[in-house]
């Protein structure tokens, strides 16, 4: 992980690469970041492992971003987690990379991989989100949010 207050955020793990530029979320002293680590199947086995990202401007989140790695869900599971999966890969709202109004925020959401996952050539996904306090310019928010995809590469 580096992180340069001039250049933004950089991780490097063994599943992903994630770069986040100054220009989608300014990174200083106060910024709040979480490594989300889950446990996944690897090789036969079990493991811990970095799953997520969730980056912060501060305690007072004006802007956010999310980034997790999700599972295709067992038929067998709560229909719920089915459902939601569906409409992540099916890039169904709120998942189709388009910004919208959600309780005082402007956000996107989109599975980065969506037609990889669509087209059931994985069953691995990962979902990318950006959070801005109060109503945004639709255009300046894709702006960010395509900056945010190009800075993003899955290596597993």
């Amino acid at each position: 992980m580096q992180i340069d207050y001039n250049r933004g955020l950089s991780i490097r793990s063994s599943r992903f690469d994630l770069q986040v530029p100054p220009a989608v979320l300014k990174i200083n002293a106060d910024s709040v970041l979480m490594l989300k680590y889950s446990y996944m199947h690897s090789n036969g086995g079990t493991i811990w492992d970095l799953g997520g990202v969730y980056l912060a401007d501060g305690e007072q989140k004006l802007r956010w971003i999310g980034l997790l790695r999700r599972i295709k869900p067992s038929p067998n599971l709560p229909e719920e987690l089915v459902r939601s999966w569906q409409t992540m890969a099916a890039g169904l709202h709120p998942w189709e990379g388009v910004a919208y109004a959600n309780a005082g925020r402007t956000e996107i959401n989109a599975m980065t991989n969506q037609k990889d996952v669509a087209a059931n050539r994985t069953n691995i996904g990962y979902t990318l989100t950006l959070s801005v306090d109060g109503t945004q310019s639709t255009a300046k928010m894709k702006d960010n949010f395509v900056a945010l995809e190009r800075g993003f590469k899955i290596t597993e």
